[in-house]
């Protein structure tokens, strides 16, 4: 017998396996898809306990319960839809994940005697009473809230009825199932795959990660009003999967009469049954004080945060003040049924370097950044387009001419800065081109190389009109030039060498970095000074070129950062690394993904420069 845990994939669900690991229980776990096919995910997924199912359909969920069901004395569900946005945005996303699933699954654990653990969430109180005790009256705010009062009620009409069948049942030796709802405060983890800015806490440290905002010494710019009234108490994810697996254990050693866990006292645990609250006791901050920390454990400057109870005096406007009407006051959670301190939970203080350990990196020119062999302590993987130097304009009046003269339609610039920040251009050309030849393989890429050549020839001509450097990236390149024994830089160019060359011929600062790795395998050496180059057959570079660089230039120095400026891109580069700086132009009123990322945001090289060193003010 075993325990499933519906949802394995989710970050609470991903916490429960690892322990559950540790401790040799076995288990079951749904994943819906894996995220990415190149992650951790995919390992993950592939375990011979890994299921994977659609919880909104009810016939792949029967069909699996079905088959299955004798394996389960105990069921975790973790499915859920926890944007507070999307279940404003849409009640009936709300209700057909939230709910729906909730209410299919209970039933069916509750027919057969399965012990059901249900996630629900403080969200069901307002927050303008403390404390909230598990009897205390309900009234959520917003439909998250809601959906997921109505999923606890789902659950208990579930059980309700299969205690009232096993009562009427009880003279032939039927039992009656039980239920466990746990209602949570905000959760986070320290898990690497986990991501900032899905989380509605951890996501502040964009606050302060974003360097546009602030981080440079004498800039100018908006202050950020951040919510200083709403009271959060954030709860440690493995933290709340110790509770969730003593619960578990509790509930099989009942139905099996053998005990594995034991009270101080040393007689059984209570059976639990019913709504309980697991909370931290002793954390209790605000969105301000909880970005504040986060910025003096990063060594990121926060003048420019201000609580939004000052925003009338510094900031702009507080930040998220619409959301904020959909977040209870403080509905401090509390249950006297057990006691909570006999359960551990880290302060939020304590946890905060397992959550941001990996995006952190001393200062260059410190003495913790030395590597004790004497190689240099920084592998910086830099993008040309878009992110050391202004292409993208050339780029497309080059197509676009190409297109024209042969009669073709272009997309609008607009587009093709949507599209280059999310996809490949190649993917594009070879899907025009293989249009114009019917599919013809040989006849597409004849088309393919007459459209590369006709496009560089228009290049030559746009480049020289059109091609600048990004803000301060000249300085960010003479900087590295000067420290060698302490940064090793490679280029990684989306392009080929004709290509390359000419941008390196309008900004020659660029063969300061004398590492580069390009697209094509057509490059021949044409600068005067020594470089080297390796290049990539490949035809999507944004899926393998960094870690093709990685594997040429990288000499084991202690922090790889890596520098993009579309999203493609940097999911290619945090497959390397989870130190990203992301360019925007300070021009661009788009967002260029980087609401999708975890990473640091700049717009000036000069900002890069200070958050990386010691040295304040300007490029030296």
């Amino acid at each position: 017998m075993s325990i499933l845990i519906c949802g394995a994939s989710s970050s609470v669900g991903r916490d429960l396996c690892d322990l559950l690991d540790r401790e040799n229980i076995r288990y079951d776990g749904t994943y819906f898809r894996c995220r990415e096919p190149e992650s951790e995910s995919v390992a993950f997924c592939d375990r011979d306990n890994m299921f994977q199912v659609d919880f909104t359909n009810q016939e792949e969920v029967n069909a699996f319960f079905t088959a299955n069901k004798s394996r389960w004395r105990v069921c975790v569900f973790l499915v859920a839809e926890r944007n507070i946005e999307t279940c404003q945005r849409n009640w009936d996303t709300s209700i057909r994940i939230n709910v729906d699933t909730v209410d299919y699954m209970s039933a069916l654990c509750a027919k057969e005697g399965i012990y059901f653990i249900h996630l629900s969430t403080d969200y069901v109180f307002d927050g303008t009473i403390q404390p909230s005790f598990p009897t205390s009256i309900v009234n959520p705010i917003q439909n998250y809230g809601m959906s997921k009062l109505l999923s606890e009620l789902r659950v208990q009409r579930n059980y309700t009825q299969a205690i009232t069948l096993a009562s009427c049942l009880s003279s032939i030796g039927c039992s009656a199932p039980h239920y466990c709802i746990i209602r949570t405060p905000t959760l986070y983890t320290s898990r690497a795959s986990s991501q900032l800015h899905t989380n509605p806490l951890m996501k502040l440290a964009r606050h302060v990660m974003d360097l546009r905002q602030g981080a440079c010494v004498g800039s100018v710019g908006a202050c950020v009003g951040v919510d200083n009234r709403e009271v959060q108490r954030p709860l440690y994810i493995p933290d709340l999967c110790v509770f969730i697996r003593v619960i578990a254990m509790v509930a099989i050693d009942s139905m099996t009469g053998v005990s594995s866990i034991q009270s101080s006292s040393g007689t059984n645990p209570p059976k639990f049954s019913g709504i309980y609250h697991f909370y931290n006791p002793d954390n209790c901050l605000t969105k301000y004080e909880i970005t504040k920390t986060v910025a003096g454990y990063m060594g990121l400057s926060c003048f420019h945060v201000v609580g939004a109870s000052e925003r009338n005096e510094r900031a702009h406007g507080a930040d998220g003040v619409e959301s904020r009407k959909l977040i209870p006051h403080d509905p401090q959670l509390f249950d006297t049924r057990f006691n909570i301190r006999n359960y551990f939970t880290h302060s939020f203080d304590e946890t905060i370097p397992h959550v941001f350990s990996r995006f952190k990196h001393p200062k260059i020119g410190s003495s913790s950044s030395s590597n004790s062999k004497g190689a240099s302590s920084y592998f910086l993987l830099f993008d040309l387009d878009g992110t050391l130097v202004h292409t993208s304009y050339a780029h497309y009046r080059s197509y676009l001419e190409v297109f024209r003269n042969r009669g073709l339609s272009f997309m609008s610039y607009s587009r093709w800065k949507t599209y280059i920040c999310y996809k490949n251009v190649h993917t594009f050309l070879e899907e025009v081109a293989a249009h114009i030849a019917e599919n013809d393989f040989i006849q597409t890429e004849r088309i393919l190389s007459e459209i590369r050549n006709e496009k560089l020839e228009a290049f030559k001509i746009y480049a020289p009109l059109y091609i600048t450097p990004t803000k301060n990236a000249v300085n960010m390149l003479r900087w590295i030039e000067k420290h060698p024994d302490t940064i090793n830089a490679v280029i990684v160019a989306n392009c080929s060498q004709d290509t390359a060359d000419i941008i390196c011929s309008i900004v020659p600062e660029l063969k300061m970095i004398t590492n580069w790795c390009l697209r094509e395998n057509d490059w021949t050496a044409s600068t005067t000074t020594t470089t080297t180059t390796t290049t990539s057959t490949t035809t999507n570079p944004k899926k393998d070129i960094y870690q093709r660089a990685k594997s040429m230039y990288y000499n084991q120095e202690q922090y790889i950062i890596g520098f993009e400026n579309t999203y493609v891109g940097y999911q290619s580069i945090a497959k390397i690394t989870p130190i990203v700086y992301y360019y925007i132009d300070e021009t661009d009123t788009s967002t260029n993904g980087s609401e999708r990322i975890d990473a640091f945001i700049f717009d000036d090289y000069r900002c890069v420069y200070e958050t990386m060193t010691r040295t304040p003010r300007y490029l030296v």
